[in-house]
């Protein structure tokens, strides 16, 4: 029996609610593609005060494209209107060199969800469903496809080129563009890519022939014939997004090789460095990565949940804006990968991990499968606001209570502004906790996961459950 209470309520229902965050980045002369997110009573007309030159508004969609020449901060007011109301919310179109991704990811992998069994129709469904669900009216706006779409190397560049599974790269992304999303790929420095089953053969990765001796021997090791310029120029014509660069361990010299040929390519990329992002480079990640992982691959089982948030909470203060620590694809739906037998307190303890501690937020899992529970947990518009608020990018740990070298309990708190901030209280513990945070002066206490305002007092204080999270905004 869930103890959290938590707010269910109808995404294409009532007035408009905009769900913007407060900066969307994009490079100087490349392509933009922003999909304004929305909910309420379809239809929806959006209108964009003080749209930049070479950026158009399609006003039925809410989706807005083109590029922006000049380097600049535009001010935009976007507002969304149905037949019930409207709502009004401002945006900063921050417009440099290489800016994307200034609030985390919000989006859907298909590794947990299909695991080697992905394809091209596969890729479309979950595009067209992000849409259908009205998850993509709540923010999430890439599907990433994951390992095992890779061929042998050929085409144009000499890059790796899509198995059979995948008969129009182009036709695929241009389809998850249709929709106003943002679409991501999957490689490796490895010779071998992991993504298929030990019996199969290995995928090519991003470089080639003898291995080179300064590196380990996983998956084959690193060859010294780099093709990571090849390989970007190929994904930049196929209208690729987004790259999730996977080795272990993760150093920035290879990672830096990858990075170098993106940034030649005709468009934007996102780019997460995983799997073990080494903490020593910590200040080059937060420099050179718009999302990086050093965590265990998520899985359904609370001692997974435990360690993506010990990554958490290392983490938590070495994120800057643009730049995110990546806790891996969430705990929920069906997936191939695993069984999930997480309770739902625990579901929503794995969400509130990441929402809190400004991770990427990845759904991994059918779409088409999503029970209510599931839905009202990955659309709660203040808790999504929490995780894309980036006044101040990461957390600031308040108190947490160690036995040895296990954590009971902690409390976190994250400025949202000059007047508000967000609490979240966990209990990682076996047992019943009583936890409690004291503010500096009264204020307004309003529970996220409930949606329900609790009063005005100086300290925040609950008995918790086992395995449970609160988080509350304080005003």
């Amino acid at each position: 029996m869930r103890i959290t209470e938590i707010a269910f309520f109808a995404l294409f229902a009532g007035v408009p609610k905009l769900r913007i965050p407060g900066i969307y980045g994009a490079s100087a002369g490349k392509p933009v593609r922003y999909r304004i997110p929305a909910t309420g009573a379809r239809p929806i007309r959006f209108a964009v005060e003080n749209l930049p030159t070479g950026l158009t508004l399609d006003s039925e969609r809410g989706i807005i494209t083109g590029s922006v020449a000049e380097k600049g901060e535009y001010s935009l007011q976007i507002t969304a209107s149905n037949a019930e109301g409207s709502d009004s919310a401002a945006l900063m179109l921050l417009i440099g060199e290489d800016c994307v991704l200034q609030t985390p990811l919000m989006g859907w992998c298909s590794w947990n969800a299909w695991l080697y069994t992905v394809n091209d129709e596969k890729i479309r469904e979950a595009a067209d469903l992000l849409v259908k669900t009205g998850l993509a009216d709540c923010g999430y706006g890439y599907i990433n496809l994951d390992s095992s779409w890779q061929g042998a190397y050929g085409g144009k560049y000499d890059a790796i080129m899509p198995n059979e599974r995948f008969p129009d790269m182009k036709g695929m992304y241009d389809h998850i563009h249709s929709h106003g999303l943002k679409g991501g790929i999957y490689s490796t420095p490895f010779l071998n890519a992991w993504g298929l089953p030990e019996s199969k053969p290995g995928l090519p990765g991003c470089t080639r022939g003898e291995p080179d001796p300064n590196y380990p021997p996983h998956n084959g090791g690193i060859g010294i014939d780099h093709r990571e310029e090849a390989n970007a120029m190929q994904w930049a014509e196929w209208g690729v997004d987004y790259l999730k660069y996977d080795w272990s361990p993760c150093e920035p010299v290879n990672a830096g090789k990858m990075k170098e040929g993106l940034l030649k390519t005709d468009r934007d990329f996102g780019y997460c460095c995983t799997v073990h992002a080494q903490p020593k480079f910590a200040d080059y990640w937060a420099k050179t990565c718009t999302s990086w992982r050093h965590c265990p691959d998520s899985k359904g089982d609370w001692a997974t949940v435990k360690q993506l948030f010990e990554a958490g909470r290392f983490w938590h203060d070495k994120m800057k804006c643009g730049h995110f620590c990546d806790l891996d694809m969430l705990e929920i739906g069906q997936m191939m990968h695993s069984d999930c037998t997480l309770t739902e307190d625990e579901i929503i303890f794995s969400f509130s991990t990441r929402a809190f501690f400004n991770s990427p937020i990845q759904i991994s899992c059918r779409l088409d499968a999503l029970t209510d529970f599931e839905m009202a947990v990955l659309t709660n518009d203040e808790i999504i606001a929490i995780n894309q608020n980036v006044y101040h990018p990461g957390a600031i740990a308040v108190e947490e209570i160690m036995d040895g070298e296990t954590q009971l309990t902690g409390i976190y708190r994250k400025p949202l502004s000059s007047d508000s901030e967000a609490v979240a209280l966990f209990n990682l513990s076996d047992e019943t906790k009583k936890l409690t945070y004291t503010s500096a002066r009264v204020v307004n206490i309003r529970d996220a996961w409930a949606k329900r305002d609790l009063g005005k007092a100086d300290e925040v204080k609950f008995e918790m459950a086992p395995h449970t999270v609160r988080i509350v905004t304080l005003k």
